[in-house]
């Protein structure tokens, strides 16, 4: 039976996370990478290396503190990452 992360939110729980060339790179429980750019976010494209660095995994989304963001990661998985519009 193939689990839909949709249905279950469980599986789209992230495992791992970091910045690389400017991007914020997301490994899920699924199996799943997720990738999006830190350029268009407000708060992530002021912040320095070493916050993009921090990231705190939550069991929903990710947290970076020193900046203040929060971004849920069934927003990522739609496309929204905090950019402006």
């Amino acid at each position: 039976m193939v689990k839909n992360s949709v249905l279950n939110p469980a599986s789209t729980r992230p495992v791992r996370a970091w910045h690389s060339l400017g991007h914020i790179h997301v490994a899920l429980e699924d199996g799943r990478e997720l990738r999006f750019p830190v350029k268009g976010n407000p708060r992530l494209e002021t912040a320095t290396p070493k916050q993009l660095d921090r990231i705190r995994l939550m069991p929903t989304g990710l947290n970076w503190p020193d900046v203040d963001e929060h971004l849920s990661i069934a927003g990522i998985l739609r496309g929204n990452y905090g950019q402006k519009i």
